[in-house]
């Protein structure tokens, strides 16, 4: 169990995101770049700072999409600051589950 903040999900973001499209021609465009070679979102990607990055520079960067830097609950689906991540690194069998503050605190005033 440990705490899981918007800025872990910024910083896996960018890491997953460098891990994806690093791996297509950067010297082309893709259907979401809008005619923009991909190399130019992969340079802005690249030069973001992980640890002070904004949900809106990471969104600006990576070219749009509103789902990238969102840190979810799992009970209530609502954004959060900060969750209570318990669980390993997930696999294609298991996941870790996310709660937020409000979602802990009702689970333990369901506790006999």
């Amino acid at each position: 169990m440990r705490t899981y903040t918007r800025q872990n999900a910024i910083a896996d973001n960018i890491k997953n995101w460098l891990e994806t499209y690093t791996r297509y021609p950067v010297d082309k465009p893709m259907a979401w770049t809008k005619g923009v070679p991909l190399g130019f979102y992969v340079e802005r990607v690249k030069a973001l700072e992980p640890s002070t990055c904004t949900r809106a520079q990471l969104l600006l960067a990576m070219g749009g999409g509103d789902n990238w830097g969102i840190n979810e609950c799992d009970e209530c689906g609502k954004d959060a600051d900060v969750l209570m991540r318990f669980g390993d690194e997930p696999d294609y069998e298991a996941r870790w589950q996310d709660l937020c503050a409000a979602c802990l605190c009702s689970a333990l005033d369901q506790m006999p």
